[in-house]
């Protein structure tokens, strides 16, 4: 069952502290954007730190509180968002700073299918290319071939240096990687295939 809960925000002045009339049972920290602790005090009980994400009861599950107490110790204005409930307060907002990627699975059209011979030689051959909107990539060993495959991420692959020796059949893949992947056939022009999201 869902709890509902009431959310307020406040700025807090350096070294303030702030004295809340409210009833609940949980109190959440939604948001403080500071790196030192927010102190805390519930129904006069002494302060104590609490950070973003952290939610707070009494002791006794039962018993409602009617008073609350902030107090900012950092040296800036720091803005307070908190919510109060009757239940437990699960929260999923999160901050960030910079360009947020969100993928959605299933909604990824595909990038690049192909079938790419290996040269046998050092360095290899780009089975592909670098893709900044790369969400995952999946790279095959052909059954049909006879030997290993080694996999790479730059010009200096080798049989002796490199990522991740295929053998006839496997499979590598990755979700966290969008520069350029290259492979080095131990027999000349053995083929991969690989598919890319």
């Amino acid at each position: 069952m869902a709890n509902f809960y009431q959310a307020y925000r406040r700025p807090l002045q350096i070294g303030e502290v702030m004295d809340f009339a409210a009833y609940g049972k949980y109190v959440c920290i939604l948001t403080w954007n500071n790196a030192i602790d927010l102190m805390i005090s519930i129904e006069g009980q002494s302060f104590f730190p609490i950070k973003a994400g952290m939610s707070v009861r009494l002791p006794d599950m039962d018993k409602a509180f009617y008073n609350l107490r902030f107090q900012n110790n950092t040296g800036a204005i720091t803005v307070l968002e908190f919510a109060l409930s009757d239940g437990s307060i699960q929260d999923n907002r999160f901050n960030t700073v910079g360009i947020v990627n969100v993928f959605v699975p299933g909604f990824a059209p595909a990038a690049g299918f192909n079938l790419v011979p290996c040269l046998a030689a050092a360095g290899g051959t780009v089975i592909v290319p670098a893709n900044p909107a790369r969400r995952s990539i999946i790279i095959r060993n052909l059954i049909g071939n006879t030997d290993t495959i080694y996999i790479g991420f730059d010009n200096t692959l080798t049989n002796a240096k490199y990522v991740i020796a295929l053998a006839v059949g496997e499979v590598y893949t990755n979700s966290d990687y969008a520069g350029e992947i290259r492979g080095q056939a131990v027999v000349n022009l053995e083929t991969v295939s690989y598919g890319e999201v």
